[in-house]
This record gives C-alpha cells, sequence and structure tokens, in this order.
C-alpha cells in the first residue's frame, strides 16, 4: 500500500505511526502494556495499531520494526530510547502476538453474532471487552465495518460496574 492513496489507508497509517511511537516511548518511560494505570493506555495503543494494520493487509508482526524506526529518528534527542531498544522490542514482540490471537477469536465470534442481528447493545459490547479485551470504540469500529451499530451504549457501563463489583466481591 501507498501512502495517500485513499483515504481509509491514509488513516490506518497515521494512527498506526502514531499509536506506535506513542507506544515506543512510554514503554521506554517505564509504563509496559498491561491491565492497569498507564499501561492499560499503553496496551491500547498497541492494540489498535494492530488493529489498524488489517485495513492495510498485514498479517505479520511488525510493531517492532516500527519502533525500530522510532528509535532510530529520536535517538538523538531521546537516548533512552537506544538504551531500551530490546526491551522495547521484546514487549511489542509479546503483546502484538497475544492481541493477534485474541483479534482473529474476537472478530470471527462478533461476525457469527452479527449474522443474525442488526446491532449489539453495550452489554454485549462488554462482553467483548471482558473476553477479548475489545474497549469498546474497537467493538463500535468493527460494527461500524460491517455496517451494524451498538445500541443503549450505557448498558456497557451498567455491565462494567456489575462486573467490578462481582470482582471485588469475590476478591473480598
Amino acid at each position: 500500500k501507498k501512502y495517500g492513496e485513499r483515504d481509509e489507508e491514509t488513516r490506518a497509517f497515521r494512527i498506526i505511526l502514531d499509536h506506535l511511537r506513542a507506544a515506543t516511548f512510554l514503554i521506554c518511560d517505564d509504563a509496559p502494556p498491561g491491565n492497569r494505570d498507564q499501561g492499560y493506555f499503553t496496551r491500547r495503543m498497541i492494540r489498535r495499531a494492530i488493529r489498524f494494520a488489517s485495513v492495510l493487509g498485514i498479517q505479520q508482526n511488525f510493531c517492532p520494526r516500527v519502533a525500530d524506526s522510532v528509535i532510530s529518528t529520536y535517538a538523538g534527542a531521546y537516548p533512552a530510547l537506544s538504551k531500551n531498544r530490546e526491551q522495547i522490542f521484546s514487549l511489542l514482540e509479546i503483546e502484538e502476538q497475544q492481541f493477534r490471537k485474541t483479534l482473529t477469536k474476537g472478530e470471527k465470534e462478533l461476525s457469527e453474532y452479527l449474522q443474525g442481528h442488526d446491532s449489539i447493545d453495550g452489554a454485549k459490547a462488554f462482553y467483548f471487552f471482558e473476553t477479548y479485551g475489545f474497549p469498546r470504540e474497537l467493538t463500535e469500529e468493527l460494527l461500524q465495518e460491517r455496517g451494524k451499530t451498538l445500541t443503549d451504549p450505557a448498558s456497557f457501563e451498567t455491565a462494567r460496574e456489575k462486573h467490578q463489583k462481582e470482582s471485588r466481591a469475590g476478591a473480598a
């Protein structure tokens, strides 16, 4: 694909580069991908980049290669990037491998569900979040691509709150 030929692809190029540049810096600044706090933000940036790689037809792991370009570009001003290169590559590779598996399974299940439905509600969107790690925005993007909609987005938050209460009760 060539940058600038089609609007959808140009948007994908931009999202991939911007998100992986940010993730590279976040990992370097001790915010590796995770489920909490800054790590959660890092994870979401990486996952969104991976998701948009499919728009460009990228099927193989690519995050470390993009990070390598980021490091080469900014290493003069930010020497810590070069110092932490291997750790950055390793964490990006692990996150990408894990999410590609999850993304494939989740997209398959979503497609199967949508064969009999024109939309999903927020509670079902939360199921995809809880089971596959799909943030609500990702589910909405996947629905939009298929000409489907998310109904009752407030039920996503209701389902999240219920899940949190149950988790806290279980931990206690």
